[in-house]
């Protein structure tokens, strides 16, 4: 199941996603944040890994990054890498929110770049961490 999501980061720009959930579940569930390194969009075939995620009994959490896709931020197309980081973890306070979520199993999933950045500064979270890149998984927890 899919629904649209929005949150705001701390510096109060609106990101908007995708919230998956497994059809069959009871109680909360392990999510995983998911995003694109730099400029790529959530339509670009994050839809088809979250549902598969959510087919083996996992949430998902899939979001544009500030600046592009049906996120807010100016200039548009702008990257900042240093935002992304910080938006991915306000990504990740909001699936905690959310009350489908297993909050103590929280992983991130990132193609290319995305999860790079964020694997150095992380704060005990998320617990596991998985990266996409050129067509092999480099799975780390």
């Amino acid at each position: 199941m899919r629904t649209d999501v929005e949150f705001k980061t701390q510096d109060g720009v609106t990101l908007r996603g995708w919230h998956y959930l497994p059809d069959q579940r009871s109680g909360k569930v392990p999510t995983i944040v998911m995003a694109h390194g730099f400029s790529a969009v959530k339509e670009m075939y994050l839809d088809k890994f979250a549902e598969v995620f959510a087919a083996a009994g996992l949430g998902a959490l899939v979001f544009d990054n500030r600046n592009f896709g049906a996120s807010d931020g100016e200039p548009r197309q702008e990257i900042d890498p240093w935002e992304q980081v910080r938006d991915y973890r306000d990504a990740i306070t909001f699936a905690e929110t959310r009350s489908e979520t297993d909050a103590d199993r929280i992983g991130i999933w990132g193609s290319s770049y995305q999860r790079r950045p964020y694997a150095g500064g992380r704060s005990n979270r998320p617990q596991g961490q998985m990266r996409r890149r050129a067509g092999a998984f480099d799975q780390r927890s």
